[in-house]
């Protein structure tokens, strides 16, 4: 499967209090708008940008606040970076791998309630996701016992 990747900023809850994720693919999303959107009132996503794929380059350096640094000639000072291009991010991943990959993140327990079986089906567009999301609701129960090994 090939999922696109966005940087988003996700409401936690209804006062306003935010995190930021990058690299969020759309069954990352789905898990994430289930688990907050009841707290936040919502959907929880304040801002979803799909984000370009990179490539070895020239960047300017800027400092704290921003903005472009120069020499003592005016001239831009350059280092080098990463660069955006036209094209989204897309990764290629197994629905398992992919799987896998959220319960390294947030638990096998709470991940496997979501995205049950060998090969699971995952949402694909970050559209879908939100909407899925919203109409899930994320499990209330105790996922992890003091002294239990989690994912067992």
């Amino acid at each position: 499967m090939k999922f696109k990747t966005a940087t988003i900023e996700l409401k936690l809850d209804k006062i306003g209090c935010t995190v930021t994720r990058r690299g969020v693919t759309p069954p990352e999303l789905m898990f994430l708008v289930s688990s907050h959107h009841a707290n936040a009132g919502g959907d929880p996503v304040m801002s979803l940008v799909i984000e370009k794929k990179q490539v070895p380059g020239r960047v300017a350096v800027k400092d704290a606040t921003g903005k472009p640094m120069t020499d003592a000639e005016g001239k831009p000072l350059m280092k080098d970076g990463l660069v955006d291009t036209d094209e989204d991010n897309e990764i290629t991943i197994s629905s398992s791998q992919e799987r896998a990959r959220l319960q390294g993140i947030y638990g096998a327990k709470r991940i496997n309630k979501f995205f049950p079986g060998t090969i699971p089906s995952l949402v694909e567009t970050f559209e879908e996701a939100r909407q899925v999301g919203i109409a899930t609701q994320a499990p209330t129960e105790r996922l992890v016992t003091v002294g239990e090994e989690e994912g067992r």
